[in-house]
């Protein structure tokens, strides 16, 4: 019998939950503090305070009774049931919990307890305030509708998360929780009913101990977790050993099931067929996304993962079985700085690829596996970076539809493929410097990961691309091994004697109850998408939600400062130029607000930015952009051909400005483009101020020109090369002390497109939507800059990253 199936048997031979202290302990309860599974029934509002379900039974022996006592318990966030025989007597309780805003909750429960001669009821009601990390405030009315109710308050803290510790410690603060508990009468007698003491302990072992006042008796409990299963071990008396109750809870918070396992057991996180991930907007369900269980994971996920396997002594190694692909470059050193993380902590990393098929993404990030393991029949696409776009414009001549380009460079290159009939120089010598930039940084990010290992030097090996031969890749050093994945998992495992590899991270109860004290709040913005007309939708795209949350954060006293995850290729000029204004005001507030850039921070996602405090962007970022741009539709020519000609009464010639079905009239198109000069000089004055440098200074480095943030940083656009982390660190030397940050991303929830409405995500139409995706999107796009009410559309546009 295999160790795993050993300690199963173990589990499922104590199998039981929930036990309720007050069953086996007189009347003491723990009002204020879960602890685990086993003591929500004391105030029903606990449940609301964790996610996830539990299942299972409990015993006990009884002194009457030879079959002792048993529980069974089915519990859920919002519902739990549990049916208790106890002697002659059989107990039901049906309850529910609502969480009202992040640190109060409320609950509800009905008790029948019935014999073979009466039934009675009782109904409990609970509240649960947790404002900090260091408190939590139970009450509890049980017998409410009684006549005989009673109050029962309770109070627990946990004065270890008043120590300031950091990574990897950052946890230390849940290790020891105190309590107390009591009841108030009808009289307002007030009568102290308990104390105890709860310690969890690093391998999943945990320790409770408890006085009952009524009964002067000391009470005590052991607990394990072996993976998702919480065995306990709980004595009301310790003087007397017989007096007891064990058993294990099957549980879920809020993730996928785990293998059952000793937790002294070393463990490899195994991430298998993890999806394609998104930006670094907040998802809620981390596991279920992750996992692929639900929700859609991002690359803030797989970074809270990795962290989190940093800081487990239990887990030894992480093993991606076909690893996903990221969003850019900037995602891809976000994530290899993690990775650099798990080898520091003495971790290692293991990747198996049915085909490493993203380009770039295989030199930033899998190269660097301790142990990287192809198919044999896979493939690895890594050869030169190149950019490549459709042009339009003799086909629309063909049709008599013409687009008037407004951008003054064509290094603005967003409507370039509508008005040229191929790339123009400013836009290709651009684009070759930015991809030259590009591949520099993943030639060196590749011979940092495979070292001697490459037959040849990086900058051979990319050129020489792609090797969909395995064996090319092979001898080439771009990867370890050629096999299958069993037999990867069977050497992952050899290389870690007595390991097993598990798919989860089991997050047990143990969580912050809320913000320390002590703590100064940070407030996380996310701005994710183009930037847009309208409120926005939340990681979707960035509208004037984003400028309204800047306004209340600026007024909120509990806020210290703000950081901004920018990730976007611009946008709406009108949306850009409010939401800069916002980050102006809220720094001349005096609340420091960092900028932290993702893939993009171009055009109007640099705008947004140029206020900031500080500018942090990875080497990878696409930044800069500085420039406007808006493009003019006329179809005078194709009317013509169809023989069909407009004709209007108007009062004045101006009347019919920018009117599509003419030709634009020569003061017309000097009317737009002195607007677009315009709304250009008020983008270089605003990154003139923000970035404290002279107009002339941002001209040499605008007219739409792009850059990466290697390339940024040494034009005085950004501050610092970094991600979050960066960002968060001087944040912290500014504000000083302890700092707690709050997300929040603004915008509305639904993010539903209309080309999903159209095309179901499955079956054929799945491959229909990846080829008509694209030319879907630009048709909409090209519909947006048409006419509304008479004023054409395209002038509040900014402009986008014309790099596809």
């Amino acid at each position: 019998m295999n160790r795993r199936a050993l300690w199963a048997l173990v589990a499922l031979a104590a199998f039981a939950p929930a036990l309720q202290a007050s069953d086996t302990a007189g009347d003491v309860r723990f009002r204020a503090d879960d602890g685990n599974l086993w003591h929500l029934g004391d105030n029903p509002a606990l449940w609301g305070a964790l996610g996830g379900m539990a299942v299972g039974v409990s015993w006990s022996p009884e002194a009457l009774d030879p079959q002792g006592n048993t529980d069974i318990v089915l519990f859920s966030p919002l519902a739990s049931f549990r049916l208790a025989k106890h002697l002659d007597q059989t107990r039901v309780e049906v309850g529910t919990s609502l969480n009202v805003g992040s640190a109060f909750s409320l609950g509800y429960l009905s008790r029948q307890l019935s014999t073979a001669t009466e039934a009675t009821s009782q109904t409990d009601f609970g509240a649960l305030w947790r404002p900090w990390d260091v408190l939590s405030l139970g009450a509890t009315a049980e017998n409410a509708l009684g006549v005989t109710p009673v109050l029962g308050l309770g109070v627990a803290l946990r004065p270890l998360a008043l120590w300031p510790v950091k990574a990897p410690f950052d946890g230390f603060g849940s290790l020891v929780t105190l309590t107390a508990d009591a009841h108030l009468d009808l009289a307002g007698n007030l009568t102290w009913e308990s104390s105890g003491l709860r310690a969890e302990l690093p391998g999943g072992v945990g320790l409770r101990g408890w006085y009952e006042a009524p009964t002067q008796r000391f009470g005590a409990e052991l607990s394990l977790d072996l993976g998702p299963t919480q065995t306990r071990l709980a004595s009301p008396n310790v003087l007397q050993p017989l007096d007891f109750r064990a058993g294990t809870a099957l549980t879920t918070w809020g993730n996928s099931a785990a293998t059952v396992q000793s937790p002294w057991t070393p463990k490899i996180l195994r991430l298998r067929d993890v999806p394609a991930l998104a930006g670094a907007a907040v998802q809620p369900g981390l596991w279920a996304s992750l996992l692929g269980v639900g929700g859609s994971p991002t690359v803030g996920d797989l970074l809270e993962v990795l962290d989190r396997v940093v800081k487990d002594p239990g887990y030894v190694a992480v093993a991606f079985e076909n690893p996903p692909t990221l969003g850019g470059l900037a995602d891809y050193q976000e994530v290899t700085k993690a990775l650099d993380a798990l080898h520091r902590a003495g971790k290692k990393l293991y990747v198996y690829a049915d085909a490493l098929t993203a380009n770039g993404a295989y030199q930033a990030l899998w190269s660097q596996a301790d142990k990287l393991v192809l198919n044999p029949n896979g493939g690895v696409a890594i050869r030169p970076l190149e950019t490549e776009r459709l042009y339009y414009k003799d086909l629309f001549d063909k049709l008599g539809i013409r687009f008037y380009n407004l951008a003054p460079w064509d290094t603005k290159s967003y409507s370039n493929d509508l008005s040229f009939a191929s790339m123009p120089p400013g836009e290709r010598a651009m684009n070759l410097r930015m991809l030259g930039e590009l591949q520099d940084q993943f030639s060196l990010a590749l011979t940092a990961a495979r070292g001697a290992k490459l037959q040849g030097s990086a900058v051979e090996l990319v050129n020489a691309g792609p090797y969909l031969i395995p064996a090319q890749a092979l001898a080439a050093g771009l990867v370890d091994a050629l096999d299958y994945r069993a037999s990867f998992e069977v050497a992952v495992k050899k290389d870690h004697p007595g390991s097993v590899l598990v798919d989860d991270l089991p997050w047990g109860a143990e969580l912050p109850w809320g913000p320390s004290p002590l703590e100064k709040t940070v407030a996380v913005v996310t701005l994710q998408g183009d930037i847009v007309l309208g409120a926005g939708v939340s990681g979707s795209s960035i509208g004037t939600d984003t400028a309204e949350v800047l306004a209340r954060l600026r007024d909120d006293s509990r806020v210290a400062a703000v950081l901004l995850k920018v990730d976007s290729p611009g946008g709406v000029v009108i949306t850009s130029d409010v939401i800069a204004e916002e980050v102006r005001l809220t720094v001349a507030a005096g609340k420091p607000v960092v900028a932290v850039m993702g893939n993009y921070g171009a055009s109007g996602g640099y705008y947004v930015s140029a206020f900031a405090s500080r500018i942090v962007a990875r080497p990878g970022t696409l930044t800069g952009s500085i420039g406007v741009t808006a493009v003019i539709p006329s179809v005078a020519g194709a009317l013509d051909k169809l023989g069909v000609h407009p004709d209007s009464a108007a009062l004045s010639p101006s009347a019919g400005f920018a009117d599509p079905y003419r030709e634009l009239r020569a003061a017309d198109l000097k009317a737009l483009n002195d607007e677009i000069a315009s709304i250009y000089d008020r983008f270089v004055n605003v990154v003139a101020k923000g970035r404290k440098l002279t107009p002339e200074q941002v001209k040499l480095v605008g007219e739409g020109q792009v850059w990466t943030g290697r390339e940024a940083l040494g034009k005085g656009l950004v501050d610092e090369l970094g991600g979050l982390e960066e960002a968060k660190a001087w944040l912290e030397a500014q504000l000083g002390g302890r700092v707690n940050y709050e997300t929040l991303l603004p915008g509305q929830t639904d993010s539903t497109s209309g080309l999903d409405q159209i095309l179901p995500t499955f079956g054929a139409a799945k491959q229909l939507k990846a080829v008509a995706g694209p030319v879907l999107d630009r048709l909409a796009r090209w519909t947006a800059l048409g006419l509304t009410s008479g004023v054409p559309a395209p002038l509040v546009w900014a402009g986008e990253l014309g790099v596809p």
